[in-house]
């Protein structure tokens, strides 16, 4: 049982003071109620505030009955939400309890296990409704009233005996809730449940539920407020929304509508009509100069969104959703104070744009016929177009029938008509105010603003005409070309030159080129010298503007109209301008030089060899160069025989050759003997002379060479005279005013390469070499950049590439920036000129290459040495880097350059800078490796590095292994370099060691088969020489090649960066190699960070 203690223990001393207070009166608790859920019991009623019975709140406690302990309470008073704890409601109700059981509604002192309360009234409101005579017996019958607009409903009970008015909603709603049999009378009595309504009755008691509940939440939960102050009685005012649902529920049953305007009452019995209503509106004329709608007798309606519903005596229309797009009209209409609506005479035409069309559709509106001079009528736009002599003007009009309004300017005062589009006008305003000078009249822009008139003639007009009608005057016509003259390309080859002209229908040449001048300057238009604008946007000038642009032709040149050119730049002119006119000659002259390739070709008899069929061709494509006095480069891959074909072309030309001079071939100096070599084996018959030894020496053979009195009787006396000089770059750059001096039938450079920089002494001594033809010989043309291309070319052809400085700005930055259409011009120009096969295309019987990478990792004392020169070289490149005003970085680039150069000797061995290292090499047994592999497998092997004293260490560890090897330095004299290399193909010494420099180029060393690169090259394609010393013609054996490099270290990057560089020569001719000295600032961290 509940004691005072167990309250006491839930509230405040205080409180429960005050609660005794409260519990000492009955009037201040009232509806005690008990409740039993063994083990819990739980009291509710309602206790009066302090203020009294105005503020009541609904109060609760629930305990335990067995142990006497409180597990819950609740109140709505504001103390239980602010503290914690019981309010003194809730301690009052628990003490009246403990005092006064029996006082509670529900009480029983002797309670034995009862069933539960809630499921006890759900069993007997289960038995009433089976127990009930009748199922859908009771109806619910609406009466709608209407006054001063407001809509409200009222209901009746209605049973087989008789009928009660609803009294209370609320109280309806509440015994629908739960349930409750309650009796309205004697006629009258049943249990609320759905199943006892009749179907539309049900319909009903929903609806009322939601209106109910929707009002209980307006005023909060029913649950904490008393009931009686909230409750709907009788009547049930309707928002708009219940309204509508109402009617709905109401279709097909007759219903009751109450009138209560005006104190009277009027009664109609009504059904509802799915149709739309005739309601009429009549527009009059008045004296006060306007119109006016007569507010026509009240018809009371609903609506909301495309629901409407209208009351015409005894019919509720159930309106269309167009009927319904009437109601904020007829709201306006009926709901009005005024007796009458007016409308002025100025506001007649926005009504009839924006009312008429609406009403008229659903309703009957009657108005006088002088209103349909206000109706809308659609506007048209024109734009009159005029040209002065110092402007351009527009003149815009909106026109509206037979109206016509000038836009910009004020309409006339009492002007009455339809109403504006004042939308369309605005749009037209603001596209005149985008072209013209508004502040003038009419607008207008100045014809020196020629990029204005531009704008409008080109862009402007177009958008115009699309908004309305564009009108142009004859003088505004002369702004624009009829038709857009066509610029045509001729060309005409005459002798040696090439006539290019360009010609337009009525233009002069002078137009011509300021037409291009301005395409050049990416301007969108040219004005003519008639005043006429050009669509430059419309033209395709691309191939032109190239053509000047590679050619560098100046404003005066195009503005004559013709420009001549050498006749090597036929071949370009083919290609790039498909569509150009051309003459008999120059067609003649392109088909007589492609002709030649199928042309058959004398080999020389003398020749000691026989030559393959892409040598054949090489040797027929020198001839036909040679015909037309042009120069080539005969850029075939490493080992394909690019010395016989010029030997061979030599021979045949011998007779020629003997009646104007020797020819003249330069190498490096370490194949001048090679080259003697060569022409003993496959041309003993011509006179060769090696340009070698002291300067009087060479000034004996050079002078005995070339003197034509002397030639003439050597030739007399022998029956021959000299047909080849052979020096080296270096003699050549010494001797250069010597050679210059001389006139040579054809000089040749092998390994032309070494001419790629063109500011050096050699490649500006070897351009200085006067002869009547000229040929490159060298594998690899473009090994870095693509002003080596332009060097070798500037000898062979002077000015087919131009000067070097237009070259750089239209092809060498255009190219690396990664312009695929410069780069196709330049192979148009040099296509014709280049000759370069690969083996893999022209050598079915070459055996494969097969190449691979043998990775060694650097170990112990070599690891930590190669590690700490690293992190120094980057620690100092990072702060150069980061100092963003340090200019050391190019002054310094040879000291870097050298830091690099250390970091790759301590991947080979560190013996190469430090003497007293005794530590390990992990590159040496690599290598020694692999020579035991390839002579245990009876191969010869080829051993390239570019450190000589790595070779050297390379050498101990042979003689220690008893291996015989022969060596190639710098430091090998030219002959015995010539006699080792024939020993070795000869005899069974199995391993060469070779270096870069010596020994990279110009040798034949097909008696090996396996190639070991010691260390990495920056160059690629000098690398690739290397191993061509074996893999090319003669050889039998598959070529192994191995790539040695030191893992994790600046080797293995160089790998990679090789690849990235690569990508440039080949866009161009197919092969290349990267420069240490190219690199940037960046690259060089790239390569220390990997």
């Amino acid at each position: 049982m509940l004691s005072e203690d167990d309250i006491s223990r839930q509230c405040a001393a205080r409180t429960l003071q005050r609660a005794r207070s409260i519990a000492s009166s009955e009037r201040n608790i009232l509806t005690k109620q008990v409740r039993y859920n063994p083990p819990e019991t739980t009291l509710s009623a309602f206790v009066a505030s302090s203020s009294g019975w105005n503020d009541r709140y609904r109060t609760s406690v629930t305990f335990d009955e067995n142990e006497g302990a409180i597990v819950d309470f609740s109140c709505t008073c504001p103390a239980y939400r602010e503290h914690e704890g019981m309010c003194k409601h809730c301690a009052a109700l628990a003490l009246t309890y403990a005092d006064e059981p029996r006082t509670f509604m529900g009480y029983r002192a002797h309670r034995a296990p009862t069933t539960s309360t809630s499921l006890l009234e759900f069993m007997e409101r289960s038995k009433s409704i089976v127990d009930a005579e009748e199922t859908g017996a009771v109806d619910l019958e609406t009466t709608i009233s209407y006054g001063y607009r407001n809509w409200s409903a009222h209901f009746k009970i209605a049973g087989p005996n008789g009928a009660y008015v609803m009294r209370s909603i609320s109280e309806f709603v509440d015994r629908m809730r739960r349930g409750e049999r309650f009796s309205y009378g004697k006629k009258l009595a049943f249990t609320h449940a759905p199943a006892l309504l009749t179907e539309q009755a049900r319909g009903i008691a929903r609806f009322l539920d939601r209106a109910v509940a929707l009002r209980e939440q307006a005023t909060g939960s029913a649950f904490w407020r008393y009931r009686g102050r909230d409750e709907i009685g009788r009547d049930l005012e309707l928002s708009d929304y219940e309204l509508i649902e109402l009617l709905d529920l109401l279709e097909g049953r007759p219903f009751t509508v109450e009138g209560t305007d005006y104190g009277t009452r009027s009664l109609t019995h009504a059904h509802i009509v799915e149709a739309d209503p005739d309601v009429s509106i009549v527009l009059q004329r008045t004296d006060e100069g306007g119109y006016a709608i007569e507010q026509p007798d009240a018809t009371p309606f609903v609506a909301k969104g495309e629901r409407m519903y209208l009351w015409q005596g005894d019919t509720f229309y159930r309106c269309s959703p167009a009927f319904a797009r009437t109601a904020d009209f007829l709201r306006t209409v009926y709901e009005n104070e005024d007796t009458r609506l007016f409308v002025s005479l100025a506001d007649l035409p926005l009504f009839c744009a924006a009312v008429l069309p609406v009403i008229e559709e659903q309703l009957h509106v009657e108005v006088p016929p002088e209103v349909d001079l206000f109706r809308p009528v659609p506007c048209t736009l024109e734009f009159y177009f005029d040209r002065t002599d110092h402007d351009v003007t527009c003149t815009a009009h909106a026109v509206y029938g037979e109206r016509r309004y000038t836009l910009f300017e004020d309409a006339a005062d009492g002007d009455a008509g339809p109403l504006r589009d004042e939308r369309l006008e605005s749009k037209a305003k603001q596209l005149i105010k985008r072209y013209f000078d508004t502040f003038e009249t009419p607008p207008s822009i100045k014809l020196a603003d020629e990029a204005a008139v531009a704008d409008l003639v080109f862009g402007g007009l177009v958008q115009f005409q699309a908004l309305g009608e564009a009108f142009t005057t004859p003088a505004f016509d002369r702004l624009l070309v009829d038709r857009a003259p066509h610029i045509s390309v001729g060309i005409s080859l005459a002798g040696n030159l090439i006539n290019l002209s360009l010609s337009a229908e009525d233009l002069p040449p002078a137009e011509v080129a300021a037409i291009l001048s301005s395409y050049r300057r990416r301007k969108r238009f040219h004005r003519l010298k008639s005043g006429a604008f050009l669509n430059l946007e419309a033209y395709d000038l691309a191939q032109l503007d190239h053509l000047v642009d590679d050619f560098g032709f100046t404003p005066k040149q195009l503005a004559s109209g013709a420009v001549e050119l050498p006749a090597y730049h036929a071949f370009y002119l083919d290609e790039q301008f498909e569509g150009a006119r051309r003459n008999r000659s120059f067609t003649d002259y392109l088909e007589s030089f492609r002709a030649a390739g199928n042309d058959p070709c004398a080999i020389p008899e003398q020749l000691h060899a026989t030559l393959r069929p892409y040598q054949v061709e090489g040797l027929r494509w020198m001839s036909a160069l040679a015909e037309r006095d042009l120069g080539g480069i005969l850029a075939d891959e490493m080992g394909l025989g690019k010395s016989v074909q010029l030997i061979a072309f030599l021979l045949a030309r011998q007779s020629e050759a003997r009646t104007i001079g020797p020819s003249l071939i330069v190498c490096p100096a370490s194949l001048v003997y090679n080259w003697m070599a060569e022409f003993e084996r496959f041309a003993p018959s011509l006179d060769v002379r090696a340009v070698v030894g002291t300067k009087r020496e060479r000034m004996r053979v050079r002078s005995a060479a070339c003197d034509r009195d002397g030639r003439e009787s050597e030739l007399a006396r022998d029956g021959r005279c000299c047909d080849v000089l052979i020096t080296s770059y270096d003699l050549l750059r010494i001797d250069a005013d010597d050679f210059a001096a001389r006139s040579f039938y054809c000089c040749a450079l092998d390994e032309a390469q070494y001419i790629k920089n063109h500011a050096t002494k050699t490649a500006r001594g070897a351009k200085r070499v006067q002869a009547r033809h000229r040929f490159a010989l060298t594998g690899t043309p473009m090994e870095n950049r693509l002003s080596e291309l332009w060097s070798i070319f500037d000898f062979l052809m002077p000015g087919l590439l131009g000067t070097y400085m237009r070259f750089r700005e239209h092809f060498e930055l255009a190219i690396t920036g990664g312009d695929e259409d410069a780069a196709r011009r330049l192979r148009s120009l040099v296509a014709p000129f280049m000759l370069r096969r690969l083996k893999a295309d022209v050598l079915d019987d070459l055996p494969d290459k097969l190449e691979s990478v043998v990775y060694t990792p650097l170990e112990g004392e070599q690891q930590r040495l190669y590690a700490a020169h690293e992190q120094q070289l980057r620690d100092a490149l990072t702060l150069q880097k980061n100092n963003r005003h340090n200019k050391q970085f190019n002054e310094r680039k040879v000291e870097i350059l050298a830091e690099l150069t250390k970091l790759r000797q301590l991947c080979c061995d560190p013996r190469l800078l430090y003497e007293n290292y005794a530590g390990h090499a992990a590159k040496l047994d690599a290598i020694a490796e692999l020579v035991d592999s390839a002579m245990d497998a009876g191969e010869k092997t080829l051993v390239f590095s570019q450190f000589t004293s790595f070779l050297a260490l390379i050498a101990d560890q042979l003689d220690a292994r008893g291996v015989p090897y022969f060596t190639i330095t710098g430091a090998t004299p030219k002959k015995r370099r010539l006699e080792l290399v024939n020993a070795f193909n000869a005899d069974d010494t199995p391993v060469f060691l070779v270096s870069l420099k010596a020994g990279g180029t110009g040798l034949n060393l097909t008696g090996a088969s396996v190639v070991v690169h010691a260390d990495p090259w920056w160059n690629a394609a000098a690398q690739n020489q290397a191993t061509d010393r074996a893999h090319r013609i003669g050889q039998t054996q598959m070529v192994s090649v191995h790539k040695v490099i030191a893992k994790g270290t600046i080797e293995e990057r160089i790998l990679h960066l090789q690849d990235a560089k690569n990508e440039l020569a080949d866009q161009v001719i197919g092969g290349g190699g990267v420069s240490l000295a190219s690199l940037s600032q960046e690259e060089l961290l790239d390569l220390l960070e990997g």
